[in-house]
């Protein structure tokens, strides 16, 4: 019997090794384990391409970046030559807020291969318009521009085609739309003051 422990002993502990051997890779440090040396395989992922836009999808990106880019060119002038506090701070505003609009709008156009223009060509008859209705014509024309505007982004957020175009213009439709109501009430303040 001795001789059966004897053997018994060594052949567990033998087994017991073993055990410990065949685990013994999962329980070490991942630094600690030998590189395999097979190349790991590459990931190779189908990504689709952008759907082509429609043509009313790329007409308001299009629409858009030159309404933005105007209005900002027109209101730099104005933040220039007003002499009217509160048009300055509302020509700052549309400077401030277009421009962070229209920076959306060209990352959101790139990644759907769509060039905007770089600028807007006219803001220099605005350079030459007479001091004396500057601030009104120029309270005018944001009222009209964003009266447009309006009108394009509600058309855009309720039928447009592309989930980002939708997107973009139902994020700033409510923006759009106050600053077509400041406009109204500083073009109804200049039209009280020349009364």
């Amino acid at each position: 019997m001795n001789i059966q422990r004897s053997f018994r002993i060594p052949f567990r502990l033998a087994a017991a090794t073993c055990a410990l051997a065949a685990f013994a890779p999962a329980a070490l440090p991942a630094q600690t384990r030998a590189v395999d040396p097979t190349p790991p395989t590459r990931d190779v992922r189908v990504v689709e391409p952008a759907r082509p836009l429609k043509k009313a999808d790329r007409d308001f990106f299009e629409k858009v970046a030159k309404a933005s880019m105007s209005e900002v060119a027109i209101s730099r002038v104005a933040a220039e030559r007003t002499s009217n506090p509160e048009v300055r701070r509302f020509a700052q505003s549309m400077i401030d807020e277009h421009e962070r609009a229209t920076e959306e709008l060209g990352s959101l156009a790139s990644t759907r291969g769509i060039s905007l223009p770089a600028k807007d060509p006219r803001p220099d008859k605005w350079e030459k318009r007479a001091a004396k209705n500057f601030d009104k014509e120029y309270v005018e024309k944001m009222v009209s521009d964003h009266r447009d505007v309006v009108k394009l982004f509600e058309k855009e957020a309720t039928n447009g085609n592309d989930a980002d175009a939708v997107a973009f213009a139902r994020k700033y439709l409510a923006r759009m739309q106050e600053h077509l109501e400041h406009a109204l009430d500083l073009k109804r303040t200049l039209d009280d003051k020349h009364r």
